[in-house]
């Protein structure tokens, strides 16, 4: 039972996108923007949804906190987003009730070898953009993102 989603955030919001190519506000908006998708997405769900950013030197602090069942969090130099979610995942009592969005390889590895469950970035803004959404898929039975990695762990790839 899936309780609580961790997105690497600026993983989510700058794959893809030319580094240093956005600016401070621009930046400021899209984590805003993936704040309330992450909003709308937990409101009428039994889940929490916490975000994950990089701080730098006190820079990043949201205006206000999100209500409700998103949470933003920064890391503080001179740790990583990386370092808080791996933190996170290492101290949760039921890892496997954990989905982390996130493709960054590394962190990947690391969260799923603590038993979590992963979603690629791509994935979850391809879900937010156009309404995809895989529990339906998962109540019918049918395989998605979160469990074909683990299908071809287990039985391996046909060759």
């Amino acid at each position: 039972m899936l309780v609580q989603i961790i997105i690497d955030g600026y993983n989510v919001l700058l794959r893809g996108r030319r580094a240093g190519a956005i600016g401070a506000a621009e930046l400021e908006r899209l984590r805003e923007e993936l704040t309330r998708k992450a909003a709308g997405y937990a409101a009428s769900r039994e889940i929490r949804i916490t975000l994950v950013f990089d701080g730098q030197n006190g820079v990043g602090a949201p205006a206000a906190a999100p209500a409700g069942k998103v949470k933003v969090v920064f890391s503080r130099p001179p740790e990583n987003a990386d370092a808080v979610i791996k933190k996170m995942v290492q101290g949760h009592k039921q890892p496997r009730n954990i989905l982390v969005v996130t493709s960054d390889q590394p962190l990947a590895r690391f969260v799923q070898s603590c038993g979590c469950q992963l979603l690629s970035s791509e994935a979850w803004r391809q879900k937010m953009e156009h309404g995809r959404d895989e529990d339906l898929a998962e109540k019918h039975g049918r395989l998605n993102d979160l469990n074909i990695e683990e299908w071809l762990r287990i039985f391996g790839e046909k060759k």
